[in-house]
């Protein structure tokens, strides 16, 4: 589940340039593998899981930040509790001109294939 923070006076995003969400995970949860051409920068902000950003799981807990690039297959993870991701994206610049674009990963079930770790 996301929900989408918003400008209490206009109904859209929190600033012209930046879009604010939050997501659930709960436990067991595994999302699908997908890409988007907006860039978004994600804070941990409750529990723990993993993400595997282009086939490299990258462990995460309370505290933590990481960013996943333009175009770059990402998927989230919470197996052992309940994580909670703030997330920042500029997708509000790309939106207008057209510029946004997703992708679902096809191939494996929609799971991305781990080829490393990040230590």
């Amino acid at each position: 589940m996301i929900l989408r923070y918003v400008n209490p006076a206009t109904g859209g995003e929190v600033l012209p340039t930046m879009g604010c969400r939050l997501q659930l995970l709960r436990k067991g949860t595994h999302t699908a593998a997908h890409r988007h051409s907006p860039s978004t920068v994600y804070h941990v902000a409750e529990g723990s899981g993993y993400s595997v950003l282009d086939g490299v799981r990258f462990d995460w807990r309370k505290g933590d930040t990481f960013a996943v690039p333009i175009w770059r297959w990402h998927e989230h993870a919470a197996p052992n509790e309940d994580a909670v991701l703030f997330s920042v994206t500029d997708e509000p610049v790309l939106a207008p001109l057209g510029l946004v674009r997703a992708e679902a990963h096809a191939e494996n079930n929609g799971f991305q294939t781990v080829r490393s770790v990040f230590a």
